[in-house]
Protein backbone atom coordinates (compact mmCIF):
# COMPACT_ATOMS: atom_id res chain seq x y z
CA UNK A 1 0.00 0.00 0.00
CA UNK A 2 1.41 3.33 -1.02
CA UNK A 3 1.92 6.16 1.44
CA UNK A 4 -0.80 8.14 -0.34
CA UNK A 5 -3.33 5.34 0.05
CA UNK A 6 -2.51 5.03 3.76
CA UNK A 7 -3.15 8.78 4.29
CA UNK A 8 -6.62 8.70 2.69
CA UNK A 9 -8.39 6.69 5.50
CA UNK A 10 -6.82 8.91 8.16
CA UNK A 11 -8.01 11.99 6.26
CA UNK A 12 -11.52 10.50 5.99
CA UNK A 13 -11.56 9.78 9.73
CA UNK A 14 -10.50 13.36 10.49
CA UNK A 15 -13.12 14.77 8.12
CA UNK A 16 -15.76 12.52 9.64
CA UNK A 17 -14.77 13.60 13.14
CA UNK A 18 -14.86 17.23 12.06
CA UNK A 19 -18.30 16.74 10.53
CA UNK A 20 -19.52 15.15 13.74
CA UNK A 21 -18.16 18.08 15.73
CA UNK A 22 -19.84 20.51 13.36
CA UNK A 23 -23.13 18.64 13.64
CA UNK A 24 -22.87 18.47 17.45
CA UNK A 25 -22.00 22.14 17.72
CA UNK A 26 -24.79 22.97 15.31
CA UNK A 27 -27.26 20.89 17.29
CA UNK A 28 -26.00 22.42 20.51
CA UNK A 29 -26.36 25.87 18.98
CA UNK A 30 -29.92 25.10 17.88
CA UNK A 31 -30.72 23.74 21.35
CA UNK A 32 -29.17 26.83 22.92
CA UNK A 33 -31.11 29.09 20.58
CA UNK A 34 -34.37 27.35 21.54
CA UNK A 35 -33.62 27.79 25.24
CA UNK A 36 -32.59 31.39 24.71
CA UNK A 37 -35.90 32.10 22.97
CA UNK A 38 -37.78 30.33 25.78
CA UNK A 39 -35.98 32.44 28.40
CA UNK A 40 -36.56 35.57 26.34
CA UNK A 41 -40.32 35.00 26.22
CA UNK A 42 -40.54 34.47 29.99
CA UNK A 43 -38.43 37.57 30.66
CA UNK A 44 -40.65 39.68 28.41
CA UNK A 45 -43.73 38.46 30.26
CA UNK A 46 -42.07 39.19 33.61
CA UNK A 47 -41.12 42.69 32.43
CA UNK A 48 -44.75 43.36 31.43
CA UNK A 49 -45.95 42.21 34.86
CA UNK A 50 -43.36 44.35 36.68
CA UNK A 51 -44.34 47.41 34.63
CA UNK A 52 -48.02 46.89 35.40
CA UNK A 53 -47.27 46.33 39.10
CA UNK A 54 -45.46 49.67 39.14
CA UNK A 55 -48.35 51.47 37.43
CA UNK A 56 -50.95 49.97 39.77
CA UNK A 57 -48.84 50.78 42.83
CA UNK A 58 -48.48 54.37 41.64
CA UNK A 59 -52.26 54.55 41.22
CA UNK A 60 -52.72 53.24 44.77
CA UNK A 61 -54.35 49.95 43.71
CA UNK A 62 -52.13 47.71 45.81
CA UNK A 63 -54.56 44.77 45.80
CA UNK A 64 -54.54 44.63 42.00
CA UNK A 65 -50.74 44.93 41.96
CA UNK A 66 -50.46 42.04 44.38
CA UNK A 67 -52.57 39.78 42.13
CA UNK A 68 -49.98 40.20 39.35
CA UNK A 69 -47.05 39.20 41.55
CA UNK A 70 -47.52 35.39 41.30
CA UNK A 71 -47.51 35.62 37.49
CA UNK A 72 -44.30 37.63 37.52
CA UNK A 73 -42.76 35.10 39.91
CA UNK A 74 -43.82 32.17 37.70
CA UNK A 75 -42.32 33.75 34.58
CA UNK A 76 -39.13 34.62 36.46
CA UNK A 77 -38.84 31.08 37.85
CA UNK A 78 -39.41 29.57 34.40
CA UNK A 79 -36.77 31.84 32.89
CA UNK A 80 -34.32 30.95 35.66
CA UNK A 81 -35.02 27.23 35.20
CA UNK A 82 -34.42 27.38 31.47
CA UNK A 83 -31.34 29.51 31.95
CA UNK A 84 -30.00 27.00 34.47
CA UNK A 85 -29.80 24.28 31.81
CA UNK A 86 -26.21 22.90 31.96
CA UNK A 87 -25.98 23.16 28.19
CA UNK A 88 -26.55 26.90 28.46
CA UNK A 89 -23.77 27.03 31.00
CA UNK A 90 -21.45 25.28 28.56
CA UNK A 91 -22.67 27.53 25.76
CA UNK A 92 -21.24 30.61 27.46
CA UNK A 93 -17.93 29.46 25.92
CA UNK A 94 -19.32 29.24 22.38
CA UNK A 95 -18.04 32.08 20.15
CA UNK A 96 -21.40 32.73 18.52
CA UNK A 97 -23.59 32.51 21.61
CA UNK A 98 -21.37 33.08 24.65
CA UNK A 99 -22.19 36.72 25.41
CA UNK A 100 -25.88 36.27 24.67
CA UNK A 101 -26.22 33.20 26.88
CA UNK A 102 -24.31 34.88 29.71
CA UNK A 103 -26.65 37.87 29.48
CA UNK A 104 -29.70 35.59 29.56
CA UNK A 105 -28.45 33.78 32.65
CA UNK A 106 -27.68 37.10 34.39
CA UNK A 107 -31.11 38.50 33.55
CA UNK A 108 -32.91 35.39 34.74
CA UNK A 109 -31.08 35.34 38.06
CA UNK A 110 -31.72 39.05 38.68
CA UNK A 111 -35.44 38.87 37.89
CA UNK A 112 -35.96 35.73 39.98
CA UNK A 113 -34.30 37.38 43.00
CA UNK A 114 -36.37 40.53 42.62
CA UNK A 115 -39.76 38.88 42.17
CA UNK A 116 -39.20 36.51 45.08
CA UNK A 117 -37.62 38.97 47.49
CA UNK A 118 -37.66 42.70 46.79
CA UNK A 119 -41.09 43.14 45.20
CA UNK A 120 -43.14 41.17 47.79
CA UNK A 121 -41.48 43.07 50.63
CA UNK A 122 -42.04 46.37 48.87
CA UNK A 123 -45.73 45.62 48.30
CA UNK A 124 -46.12 44.59 51.94
CA UNK A 125 -44.62 47.92 53.03
CA UNK A 126 -46.80 49.92 50.64
CA UNK A 127 -49.85 48.06 51.96
CA UNK A 128 -49.01 49.24 55.47
CA UNK A 129 -48.53 52.81 54.28
CA UNK A 130 -51.80 52.75 52.38
CA UNK A 131 -53.80 51.30 55.26
CA UNK A 132 -56.68 53.60 56.19
CA UNK A 133 -55.86 52.85 59.82
CA UNK A 134 -52.49 54.53 59.43
CA UNK A 135 -54.07 57.92 60.28
CA UNK A 136 -56.59 57.76 63.11
CA UNK A 137 -57.83 60.35 65.60
CA UNK A 138 -55.27 62.86 64.44
CA UNK A 139 -52.33 60.50 64.93
CA UNK A 140 -50.12 58.96 62.28
CA UNK A 141 -49.00 55.44 63.17
CA UNK A 142 -45.28 56.23 63.19
CA UNK A 143 -44.33 52.81 64.49
CA UNK A 144 -46.05 51.13 61.55
CA UNK A 145 -44.05 53.35 59.21
CA UNK A 146 -40.82 52.49 61.03
CA UNK A 147 -41.68 48.78 60.82
CA UNK A 148 -42.31 49.03 57.06
CA UNK A 149 -39.04 50.81 56.41
CA UNK A 150 -36.58 47.84 56.38
CA UNK A 151 -38.48 46.04 53.60
CA UNK A 152 -38.45 49.15 51.44
CA UNK A 153 -34.74 49.75 52.15
CA UNK A 154 -33.90 46.16 51.20
CA UNK A 155 -36.07 46.31 48.09
CA UNK A 156 -34.52 49.59 46.97
CA UNK A 157 -31.01 48.21 47.44
CA UNK A 158 -31.86 45.05 45.47
CA UNK A 159 -33.40 47.05 42.64
CA UNK A 160 -30.45 49.43 42.55
CA UNK A 161 -28.06 46.48 42.28
CA UNK A 162 -30.19 44.90 39.55
CA UNK A 163 -30.26 48.11 37.51
CA UNK A 164 -26.47 48.34 37.83
CA UNK A 165 -26.03 44.70 36.70
CA UNK A 166 -28.23 45.24 33.64
CA UNK A 167 -26.39 48.46 32.80
CA UNK A 168 -23.18 46.45 32.40
CA UNK A 169 -24.69 44.30 29.64
CA UNK A 170 -23.58 45.54 26.20
CA UNK A 171 -27.03 45.58 24.60
CA UNK A 172 -25.75 46.53 21.12
CA UNK A 173 -23.68 43.34 21.00
CA UNK A 174 -26.58 41.02 21.78
CA UNK A 175 -28.45 39.09 19.11
CA UNK A 176 -31.56 40.84 17.86
CA UNK A 177 -33.92 38.49 19.73
CA UNK A 178 -32.45 39.60 23.07
CA UNK A 179 -32.00 43.35 22.59
CA UNK A 180 -35.69 44.18 23.02
CA UNK A 181 -36.25 42.10 26.17
CA UNK A 182 -33.06 43.37 27.81
CA UNK A 183 -33.99 46.99 27.06
CA UNK A 184 -37.59 46.50 28.19
CA UNK A 185 -36.58 44.82 31.42
CA UNK A 186 -33.93 47.46 32.11
CA UNK A 187 -36.47 50.25 31.61
CA UNK A 188 -39.07 48.52 33.80
CA UNK A 189 -36.64 48.01 36.68
CA UNK A 190 -35.27 51.55 36.37
CA UNK A 191 -38.80 52.99 36.60
CA UNK A 192 -39.62 50.86 39.64
CA UNK A 193 -36.30 51.83 41.24
CA UNK A 194 -37.06 55.53 40.69
CA UNK A 195 -40.11 55.05 42.92
CA UNK A 196 -38.37 52.94 45.54
CA UNK A 197 -35.51 55.44 45.86
CA UNK A 198 -37.96 58.17 46.87
CA UNK A 199 -39.92 55.80 49.11
CA UNK A 200 -36.74 54.58 50.82
CA UNK A 201 -35.57 58.15 51.44
CA UNK A 202 -38.97 59.11 52.84
CA UNK A 203 -39.18 56.14 55.19
CA UNK A 204 -35.68 56.73 56.51
CA UNK A 205 -36.63 60.20 57.76
CA UNK A 206 -40.40 60.04 58.37
CA UNK A 207 -40.40 58.40 61.82
CA UNK A 208 -37.97 60.96 63.24
CA UNK A 209 -39.60 63.89 61.43
CA UNK A 210 -42.99 62.77 62.77
CA UNK A 211 -41.78 62.97 66.35
CA UNK A 212 -41.07 59.31 67.11
CA UNK A 213 -38.22 60.17 69.48
CA UNK A 214 -38.97 63.79 70.40
CA UNK A 215 -41.56 66.43 69.43
CA UNK A 216 -41.01 68.35 66.18
CA UNK A 217 -42.39 71.76 65.21
CA UNK A 218 -43.02 72.78 61.61
CA UNK A 219 -44.23 75.87 59.82
CA UNK A 220 -46.88 75.19 57.19
CA UNK A 221 -46.84 77.95 54.57
CA UNK A 222 -49.73 78.30 52.13
CA UNK A 223 -48.71 80.17 48.99
CA UNK A 224 -51.20 82.43 47.19
CA UNK A 225 -50.87 81.68 43.46
CA UNK A 226 -53.02 84.73 42.60
CA UNK A 227 -49.90 86.84 43.23
CA UNK A 228 -47.14 84.88 41.54
CA UNK A 229 -43.76 84.16 42.98
CA UNK A 230 -41.15 81.80 41.55
CA UNK A 231 -42.14 78.94 43.87
CA UNK A 232 -45.88 79.49 43.39
CA UNK A 233 -47.14 82.61 45.10
CA UNK A 234 -46.73 84.95 48.05
CA UNK A 235 -46.70 83.19 51.43
CA UNK A 236 -50.15 84.20 52.68
CA UNK A 237 -51.07 81.96 55.60
CA UNK A 238 -48.86 80.35 58.24
CA UNK A 239 -49.79 77.44 60.51
CA UNK A 240 -47.46 76.15 63.22
CA UNK A 241 -47.72 72.38 63.65
CA UNK A 242 -46.27 70.37 66.52
CA UNK A 243 -45.86 66.61 65.98
CA UNK A 244 -45.37 64.20 68.89
CA UNK A 245 -45.19 60.49 68.11
CA UNK A 246 -47.35 61.05 65.05
CA UNK A 247 -49.90 63.24 66.84
CA UNK A 248 -50.25 66.52 64.92
CA UNK A 249 -51.47 69.62 66.74
CA UNK A 250 -51.96 73.17 65.51
CA UNK A 251 -50.01 75.33 67.96
CA UNK A 252 -50.03 78.68 66.17
CA UNK A 253 -51.40 80.59 63.19
CA UNK A 254 -50.63 83.83 61.41
CA UNK A 255 -50.38 85.62 58.10
CA UNK A 256 -47.92 87.85 56.29
CA UNK A 257 -49.41 90.89 57.97
CA UNK A 258 -48.98 89.53 61.48
CA UNK A 259 -45.34 88.68 60.76
CA UNK A 260 -44.72 92.16 59.37
CA UNK A 261 -41.68 93.46 57.53
CA UNK A 262 -38.08 93.94 58.59
CA UNK A 263 -35.78 96.92 58.15
CA UNK A 264 -32.94 94.66 57.04
CA UNK A 265 -32.80 91.15 55.59
CA UNK A 266 -33.33 88.58 58.35
CA UNK A 267 -30.51 86.48 56.88
CA UNK A 268 -27.48 87.69 54.92
CA UNK A 269 -28.31 88.03 51.22
CA UNK A 270 -25.67 86.60 48.91
CA UNK A 271 -24.18 88.64 46.10
CA UNK A 272 -26.00 86.49 43.52
CA UNK A 273 -29.33 86.91 45.33
CA UNK A 274 -28.87 90.64 45.74
CA UNK A 275 -27.98 91.13 42.08
CA UNK A 276 -30.85 89.05 40.71
CA UNK A 277 -33.61 89.19 43.35
CA UNK A 278 -32.78 92.18 45.55
CA UNK A 279 -32.66 92.63 49.35
CA UNK A 280 -36.48 92.54 49.67
CA UNK A 281 -36.10 88.75 49.44
CA UNK A 282 -35.18 88.76 53.12
CA UNK A 283 -37.26 91.68 54.35
CA UNK A 284 -40.89 90.80 53.52
CA UNK A 285 -42.46 87.34 54.01
CA UNK A 286 -44.36 87.88 50.75
CA UNK A 287 -41.04 88.02 48.88
CA UNK A 288 -39.26 85.03 50.41
CA UNK A 289 -40.48 82.90 47.50
CA UNK A 290 -38.91 85.21 44.90
CA UNK A 291 -36.16 82.61 44.81
CA UNK A 292 -36.90 79.35 42.99
CA UNK A 293 -34.65 77.54 45.48
CA UNK A 294 -37.04 76.35 48.18
CA UNK A 295 -34.46 75.45 50.85
CA UNK A 296 -33.39 79.12 50.84
CA UNK A 297 -36.97 80.43 50.94
CA UNK A 298 -37.73 78.05 53.82
CA UNK A 299 -34.74 79.28 55.82
CA UNK A 300 -35.90 82.87 55.36
CA UNK A 301 -39.55 82.36 56.35
CA UNK A 302 -38.47 80.15 59.24
CA UNK A 303 -36.27 82.97 60.54
CA UNK A 304 -39.08 85.51 60.06
CA UNK A 305 -41.49 83.30 62.01
CA UNK A 306 -39.01 82.91 64.84
CA UNK A 307 -38.50 86.68 65.09
CA UNK A 308 -42.25 87.26 65.05
CA UNK A 309 -43.55 84.31 67.08
CA UNK A 310 -40.50 83.29 69.07
CA UNK A 311 -40.59 79.65 67.91
CA UNK A 312 -37.61 78.11 66.15
CA UNK A 313 -39.19 75.58 63.79
CA UNK A 314 -37.56 72.29 62.81
CA UNK A 315 -38.71 72.54 59.23
CA UNK A 316 -40.96 74.29 56.71
CA UNK A 317 -43.71 72.76 54.58
CA UNK A 318 -45.15 74.77 51.67
CA UNK A 319 -48.33 74.13 49.71
CA UNK A 320 -51.06 76.08 47.89
CA UNK A 321 -54.88 76.18 47.54
CA UNK A 322 -54.78 73.91 44.49
CA UNK A 323 -53.06 71.23 46.58
CA UNK A 324 -55.47 71.86 49.45
CA UNK A 325 -58.23 71.13 46.95
CA UNK A 326 -56.61 67.79 46.15
CA UNK A 327 -56.63 66.96 49.86
CA UNK A 328 -60.27 68.01 50.22
CA UNK A 329 -61.16 65.65 47.38
CA UNK A 330 -59.89 62.89 49.67
CA UNK A 331 -61.18 64.11 53.03
CA UNK A 332 -64.42 65.86 52.11
CA UNK A 333 -65.27 69.58 52.48
CA UNK A 334 -64.65 71.86 55.45
CA UNK A 335 -66.59 74.82 56.80
CA UNK A 336 -64.74 78.15 56.99
CA UNK A 337 -66.75 80.99 58.56
CA UNK A 338 -69.98 79.55 57.19
CA UNK A 339 -68.59 78.88 53.70
CA UNK A 340 -68.12 75.34 52.44
CA UNK A 341 -64.67 74.80 50.95
CA UNK A 342 -64.34 71.66 48.85
CA UNK A 343 -61.96 70.11 46.38
CA UNK A 344 -64.08 71.51 43.59
CA UNK A 345 -64.08 75.17 44.70
CA UNK A 346 -60.96 75.55 46.89
CA UNK A 347 -58.67 77.17 44.31
CA UNK A 348 -61.29 79.54 42.88
CA UNK A 349 -62.62 80.50 46.29
CA UNK A 350 -59.29 81.08 48.03
CA UNK A 351 -57.45 82.64 45.09
CA UNK A 352 -60.20 84.86 43.72
CA UNK A 353 -63.73 84.83 45.10
CA UNK A 354 -62.71 85.64 48.66
CA UNK A 355 -61.67 89.12 47.47
CA UNK A 356 -65.19 89.76 46.13
CA UNK A 357 -66.85 88.53 49.32
CA UNK A 358 -64.54 90.17 51.90
CA UNK A 359 -63.38 93.76 51.53
CA UNK A 360 -60.83 94.11 54.34
CA UNK A 361 -57.36 92.66 53.58
CA UNK A 362 -56.87 91.60 57.21
CA UNK A 363 -60.10 89.61 57.11
CA UNK A 364 -59.13 88.11 53.75
CA UNK A 365 -55.84 86.91 55.23
CA UNK A 366 -57.70 85.58 58.26
CA UNK A 367 -60.05 83.60 56.00
CA UNK A 368 -57.07 82.25 54.07
CA UNK A 369 -55.32 81.18 57.27
CA UNK A 370 -58.52 79.69 58.69
CA UNK A 371 -59.05 77.62 55.55
CA UNK A 372 -55.53 76.18 55.75
CA UNK A 373 -56.06 75.44 59.43
CA UNK A 374 -59.40 73.74 58.78
CA UNK A 375 -57.94 71.49 56.08
CA UNK A 376 -55.20 70.30 58.38
CA UNK A 377 -57.67 70.11 61.22
CA UNK A 378 -59.66 67.75 59.01
CA UNK A 379 -56.54 65.66 58.48
CA UNK A 380 -55.67 65.56 62.17
CA UNK A 381 -59.07 65.55 63.83
CA UNK A 382 -60.47 62.20 62.82
CA UNK A 383 -60.22 59.12 60.63
CA UNK A 384 -59.18 59.92 57.06
CA UNK A 385 -58.71 57.68 54.00
CA UNK A 386 -54.93 57.23 53.96
CA UNK A 387 -54.73 56.04 50.35
CA UNK A 388 -56.73 59.03 49.10
CA UNK A 389 -54.61 61.45 51.14
CA UNK A 390 -51.36 59.86 49.92
CA UNK A 391 -52.52 60.09 46.30
CA UNK A 392 -53.42 63.75 46.81
CA UNK A 393 -50.04 64.49 48.36
CA UNK A 394 -48.24 62.60 45.60
CA UNK A 395 -50.06 64.59 42.92
CA UNK A 396 -49.30 67.87 44.67
CA UNK A 397 -45.61 66.93 44.97
CA UNK A 398 -45.38 66.07 41.26
CA UNK A 399 -46.71 69.54 40.43
CA UNK A 400 -44.26 71.28 42.83
CA UNK A 401 -47.20 72.24 45.07
CA UNK A 402 -45.83 70.37 48.09
CA UNK A 403 -42.33 71.28 49.27
CA UNK A 404 -40.45 70.31 52.42
CA UNK A 405 -37.29 71.55 54.13
CA UNK A 406 -35.71 70.23 57.33
CA UNK A 407 -33.33 72.15 59.54
CA UNK A 408 -31.61 68.85 60.38
CA UNK A 409 -28.73 68.44 57.91
CA UNK A 410 -28.99 64.64 57.69
CA UNK A 411 -32.72 64.78 56.99
CA UNK A 412 -32.25 67.55 54.44
CA UNK A 413 -29.60 65.45 52.70
CA UNK A 414 -32.19 62.67 52.32
CA UNK A 415 -34.75 65.13 50.92
CA UNK A 416 -32.26 66.50 48.41
CA UNK A 417 -33.04 65.44 44.87
CA UNK A 418 -36.61 64.29 45.64
CA UNK A 419 -39.81 65.89 44.34
CA UNK A 420 -40.28 67.51 47.75
CA UNK A 421 -37.00 69.42 47.84
CA UNK A 422 -37.84 72.25 45.41
CA UNK A 423 -34.17 72.86 44.68
CA UNK A 424 -32.81 75.13 41.99
CA UNK A 425 -30.94 72.73 39.70
CA UNK A 426 -29.67 72.92 36.15
CA UNK A 427 -29.31 69.20 35.49
CA UNK A 428 -30.60 65.80 36.56
CA UNK A 429 -28.11 63.13 35.58
CA UNK A 430 -27.62 63.73 31.81
CA UNK A 431 -30.84 65.75 31.38
CA UNK A 432 -30.63 69.56 31.12
CA UNK A 433 -33.09 71.38 33.39
CA UNK A 434 -34.64 74.67 32.19
CA UNK A 435 -36.20 77.01 34.75
CA UNK A 436 -39.22 79.20 33.89
CA UNK A 437 -40.53 81.25 36.82
CA UNK A 438 -43.05 84.08 37.20
CA UNK A 439 -43.09 86.95 39.71
CA UNK A 440 -46.01 89.38 39.93
CA UNK A 441 -44.90 92.99 39.37
CA UNK A 442 -48.00 94.88 40.54
CA UNK A 443 -48.65 93.83 44.16
CA UNK A 444 -52.01 92.59 42.92
CA UNK A 445 -53.93 89.33 42.66
CA UNK A 446 -54.04 89.47 38.85
CA UNK A 447 -51.90 86.39 38.23
CA UNK A 448 -55.11 84.43 38.80
CA UNK A 449 -56.13 85.57 35.31
CA UNK A 450 -52.87 84.49 33.66
CA UNK A 451 -52.51 81.26 31.70
CA UNK A 452 -49.12 79.87 30.74
CA UNK A 453 -47.92 77.18 28.35
CA UNK A 454 -44.29 76.10 28.06
CA UNK A 455 -42.53 74.12 25.35
CA UNK A 456 -38.86 73.19 25.10
CA UNK A 457 -37.43 72.05 21.76
CA UNK A 458 -34.02 70.46 21.27
CA UNK A 459 -32.73 71.96 18.02
CA UNK A 460 -29.36 70.28 17.60
CA UNK A 461 -26.46 68.65 19.40
CA UNK A 462 -23.67 70.67 17.79
CA UNK A 463 -21.19 71.96 20.41
CA UNK A 464 -23.61 70.87 23.14
CA UNK A 465 -27.37 70.54 23.13
CA UNK A 466 -29.09 73.62 21.66
CA UNK A 467 -32.51 74.37 23.14
CA UNK A 468 -35.36 76.81 22.50
CA UNK A 469 -37.75 77.45 25.37
CA UNK A 470 -41.09 78.93 24.33
CA UNK A 471 -43.33 80.57 26.95
CA UNK A 472 -46.81 81.72 26.00
CA UNK A 473 -48.65 83.94 28.48
CA UNK A 474 -52.31 84.90 27.99
CA UNK A 475 -54.56 87.12 30.10
CA UNK A 476 -58.24 86.32 30.51
CA UNK A 477 -58.94 89.24 32.86
CA UNK A 478 -62.19 91.18 32.27
CA UNK A 479 -61.86 94.09 29.85
CA UNK A 480 -60.48 97.14 31.62
CA UNK A 481 -60.58 95.29 34.92
CA UNK A 482 -64.30 96.08 35.16
CA UNK A 483 -65.91 94.48 38.21
CA UNK A 484 -62.65 93.54 39.90
CA UNK A 485 -62.15 94.63 43.53
CA UNK A 486 -59.38 97.14 44.19
CA UNK A 487 -57.44 94.55 46.18
CA UNK A 488 -57.34 92.29 43.11
CA UNK A 489 -56.29 95.11 40.78
CA UNK A 490 -53.57 96.19 43.21
CA UNK A 491 -52.31 99.55 44.41
CA UNK A 492 -50.21 100.44 41.37
CA UNK A 493 -52.63 100.07 38.44
CA UNK A 494 -56.37 99.82 37.90
CA UNK A 495 -56.56 98.92 34.20
CA UNK A 496 -56.79 95.15 34.58
CA UNK A 497 -53.36 94.57 33.08
CA UNK A 498 -51.24 91.64 34.26
CA UNK A 499 -47.62 92.70 34.80
CA UNK A 500 -45.15 89.90 35.30
CA UNK A 501 -41.40 89.50 35.65
CA UNK A 502 -40.32 86.32 33.92
CA UNK A 503 -37.21 84.66 35.32
CA UNK A 504 -35.52 82.12 33.03
CA UNK A 505 -32.60 79.85 33.89
CA UNK A 506 -30.33 78.13 31.38
CA UNK A 507 -29.28 74.54 32.14
CA UNK A 508 -26.07 73.84 34.06
CA UNK A 509 -23.02 75.02 32.15
CA UNK A 510 -25.23 76.69 29.54
CA UNK A 511 -25.99 80.25 28.48
CA UNK A 512 -28.84 82.20 26.92
CA UNK A 513 -27.94 83.10 23.32
CA UNK A 514 -31.01 84.96 22.08
CA UNK A 515 -34.51 86.14 22.93
CA UNK A 516 -37.52 86.85 20.71
CA UNK A 517 -40.79 88.43 21.80
CA UNK A 518 -43.69 87.64 19.46
CA UNK A 519 -41.19 86.79 16.74
CA UNK A 520 -39.10 89.97 17.08
CA UNK A 521 -35.55 89.80 18.46
CA UNK A 522 -35.07 91.47 21.85
CA UNK A 523 -31.78 93.40 22.22
CA UNK A 524 -29.35 91.77 24.63
CA UNK A 525 -29.21 94.88 26.83
CA UNK A 526 -32.86 94.29 27.72
CA UNK A 527 -32.09 90.89 29.24
CA UNK A 528 -28.77 91.21 31.08
CA UNK A 529 -27.55 87.80 32.20
CA UNK A 530 -26.77 87.14 35.86
CA UNK A 531 -25.60 84.15 37.85
CA UNK A 532 -27.62 82.47 40.59
CA UNK A 533 -26.67 79.17 42.15
CA UNK A 534 -24.08 78.68 39.43
CA UNK A 535 -26.73 79.00 36.69
CA UNK A 536 -27.17 81.80 34.19
CA UNK A 537 -30.50 83.61 34.59
CA UNK A 538 -32.25 86.46 32.78
CA UNK A 539 -35.27 88.64 33.62
CA UNK A 540 -37.91 89.71 31.09
CA UNK A 541 -40.86 92.00 31.82
CA UNK A 542 -44.29 91.39 30.31
CA UNK A 543 -47.42 93.57 30.42
CA UNK A 544 -50.67 92.08 29.15
CA UNK A 545 -53.89 94.02 28.83
CA UNK A 546 -57.09 91.98 29.30
CA UNK A 547 -57.42 89.51 26.45
CA UNK A 548 -53.83 89.93 25.25
CA UNK A 549 -51.18 87.27 24.95
CA UNK A 550 -47.46 87.20 24.25
CA UNK A 551 -44.91 84.57 23.27
CA UNK A 552 -41.31 84.58 24.44
CA UNK A 553 -38.75 82.37 22.69
CA UNK A 554 -35.43 81.93 24.44
CA UNK A 555 -32.50 80.17 22.76
CA UNK A 556 -30.03 78.59 25.14
CA UNK A 557 -27.29 76.01 25.32
CA UNK A 558 -26.80 73.14 27.74
CA UNK A 559 -23.49 72.28 29.34
CA UNK A 560 -21.15 69.55 28.20
CA UNK A 561 -22.51 66.05 28.70
CA UNK A 562 -26.16 67.14 29.11
CA UNK A 563 -27.42 65.12 26.17
CA UNK A 564 -30.63 63.74 27.68
CA UNK A 565 -34.21 64.86 27.11
CA UNK A 566 -34.78 68.37 28.55
CA UNK A 567 -36.74 68.87 31.79
CA UNK A 568 -38.71 71.98 32.82
CA UNK A 569 -39.22 73.38 36.30
CA UNK A 570 -41.77 76.19 36.44
CA UNK A 571 -44.04 78.20 38.70
CA UNK A 572 -47.21 76.30 39.66
CA UNK A 573 -50.18 78.55 39.01
CA UNK A 574 -53.84 78.77 39.90
CA UNK A 575 -54.50 76.15 37.25
CA UNK A 576 -52.28 73.38 35.88
CA UNK A 577 -50.11 74.74 33.07
CA UNK A 578 -49.28 72.93 29.84
CA UNK A 579 -45.64 71.88 29.54
CA UNK A 580 -44.26 69.99 26.52
CA UNK A 581 -40.67 68.89 26.01
CA UNK A 582 -39.30 67.39 22.80
CA UNK A 583 -36.81 64.49 22.78
CA UNK A 584 -33.14 65.38 22.80
CA UNK A 585 -31.52 65.94 19.41
CA UNK A 586 -28.52 64.12 20.85
CA UNK A 587 -30.40 60.80 21.01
Amino acid sequence: MTEASRRRPRRRRRLFALAVVVLVVGALGAWVAIDVVRVRDHLLAAADDITEIRELTTAGDIDAARTLLPGAQDHAAAAASAAGNPLLGAATRLPAYGDDVAAVRTLSTVVAQLTEGALPGFLDAVTVLGDDGLIRDGRIDVRAIAAASPAVQDGEAALRDAVAVLARIEQDELIEELRGPVAELSDALAEVNAQTVTAAKALRVMPTMLGLHEPRTYLLVTQNNAEARSLGGIPGAFVELTVTDGLIEITGQGDAGSIGSFDDPVLPITEDEGDLLGPLLGMFPQNATFTPHFPRAAEIVGEMWQRSDGTRVDGVLATDPVALGYLLDATGPVDVAGTEVSGENAAELLLNQVYFAIAEPEQQDAFFAAAAGEVFGKLTGGDVPAQGVLRALERAAREDRLLLWSRDEDEQAELQGTVLSGELVGARAEAPVVGVYLNDATASKMTYYLDQTIAVASRSCDAGQQLTTTLRLASHAPDGGVGLPAYVLGDLYDDGAVRTNVLLYAPAGGIVTGVRRDGVAVPAEEWPARLHGGLQAIYLETVLAPGQETTLEVDMTAGAGLTGDPIVRSTPGARPSSTVTAPSACS
